[in-house]
């Protein structure tokens, strides 16, 4: 499902990115430096259902507005 996100990437009317970090195909964490690297000023919001610290620390690493 998360492959279908993709072009997301460049859409210019993207304005805020909420994406959980767990996805089938690719995570959050893969996806959101892709995106920040054609859109970094786009506010991001990281969610997990669960998730250990370790996780969390990765995620905050990836700078989202919220983890």
């Amino acid at each position: 499902m998360s492959a279908k996100l993709v072009p997301l990437e460049n859409d210019p009317t993207l304005i805020l990115i909420l994406s959980d970090i767990n996805m089938p195909g690719r995570s959050g964490l893969e996806m959101l430096p892709k995106v920040r690297a054609e859109r970094p000023n786009v506010p991001a919001i990281m969610i997990a259902a669960y998730g250990d610290e370790d996780t969390k620390r990765h995620a905050i690493a990836k700078e989202p507005l919220d983890c």
